[in-house]
């Protein structure tokens, strides 16, 4: 259904695309994530209306995700905090506590 939907602004479009992102990884469709993630990339890349900080926060949301697959099939400890650390450093992060949820599922760890 999400597919029907006509998104006319910018911010919708991001919003959309975010959420998509999340409801391929709640699904475990890996390689729609991987192509769809690809594809939300070269979107933030190209457009020209969104900021420099944005785009970066939003690629490290992508990559967050993409980090969130792997440990989730190859769970380490070291990989967990490693990610966990990678989020203390960063003050904007979009849907931080979706991530810290994944997380806490993945490791059974609770949010610092």
């Amino acid at each position: 259904y999400l597919i029907q939907v006509k998104f006319t602004t910018t911010n919708d479009k991001i919003v959309g695309k975010a959420l998509q992102l999340r409801i391929y990884y709640e699904l475990k469709e890996t390689f729609a994530l991987k192509d769809f993630s690809k594809a939300t990339l070269q979107y933030i890349k190209r457009n020209k209306k969104l900021s420099q900080e944005f785009k970066e926060s939003y690629r490290f949301f992508i990559k967050t995700i993409d980090d969130l697959v792997k440990l989730r099939t190859h769970r380490t400890a070291a990989g967990i905090d490693n990610l966990k650390w990678a989020l203390s450093q960063k003050k904007e992060i979009y849907y931080r506590n979706w991530i810290y949820e994944k997380l806490e599922e993945i490791s059974g760890y609770s949010q610092v």
